[in-house]
């Protein structure tokens, strides 16, 4: 069965560029342009992996992930980012030490890089 993965951002050009990097992976894709949105998505969709975009009106993509760990805490849960200040920093900083965040990919990002680690959360390692 495949993998289900979310994309959110607030930037339809950014959902796009990530919707064409994992286009041949054969993901089941689900995408969201804001927060309330992609709860709502959570809601009544398994999600194996999710990418947020840090910042975003209403509600960031770090509280966004609490809550989306909080419904399927198994989930991989990244955040995309450009650059931040101090306060982003910290606030990332927490969130990966409390579990919230998996891990942070920077824009822009390499495309070839991005699909090998999203690979190598979604498929387990053959057995020797």
């Amino acid at each position: 069965m495949a993998k289900t993965v979310m994309i959110v951002d607030d930037e339809e050009i950014i959902i796009r560029a990530l919707l064409r990097v994992f286009r041949d992976e054969g993901y089941n894709i689900l995408t969201a342009t804001n927060p309330k949105e992609a709860l709502d998505t959570v809601s009544s969709n398994h999600i194996d992996l999710i990418i947020s975009d840090k910042r975003m009106p209403d509600m960031d993509g770090v509280e966004l992930l609490q809550k989306v760990a909080e419904v399927y805490p198994d989930s991989i849960r990244l955040i995309l980012s450009g650059s931040l200040g101090f306060e982003g920093r910290t606030s990332l900083h927490w969130a990966i030490k409390e579990g919230i965040v998996h891990e942070v990919i920077h824009k822009p990002w390499e495309n070839e890089d991005l699909k090998v680690r999203i690979r190598d959360y979604l498929e387990p390692p053959a057995n020797p």
